[in-house]
């Protein structure tokens, strides 16, 4: 499952989430939960789509320059990124039945939602 970074989460988001993984039922105590942050200087999609919005000579010009040092920053010193996060889970019964693989992802992706 593909998600994003949860920044400035709440307590109440973090207690959310803690809830949903000690949950025998979403999670049996065998199983493993993997994330995996990957991060990307290729952002020139987003740049380009911020800078489509701004109207008139001087926003124009206020956007490329600050889309040009965005730009330089995400190549050069990589302190900005493209970030997704990679949820993995294994759970140990080979034989678990796919419905209730399903049901447990679902479940996962809304406790998710709800934090957004």
């Amino acid at each position: 499952m593909l998600a994003w970074p949860l920044v400035g989460a709440s307590i109440s988001a973090q207690n959310e989430i803690a809830e949903f993984l000690k949950s025998d039922e979403n999670l049996h105590a065998e199983s493993s939960l993997q994330v995996l942050m990957l991060g990307s200087n290729n952002i020139e999609n987003f740049l380009s789509n911020w800078q489509s919005y701004r109207k008139g000579e001087i926003f124009i010009e206020l956007a490329n320059k600050r889309t040009e040092f965005l730009h330089d920053q995400a190549q050069k010193s990589g302190s900005i990124k493209d970030v997704v996060l990679l949820i993995s889970v294994t759970i140990p019964n080979v034989n678990a039945n796919i419905d209730d693989m399903i049901r447990r992802r679902d479940a996962l992706k809304d406790t998710f939602r709800r934090l957004d």
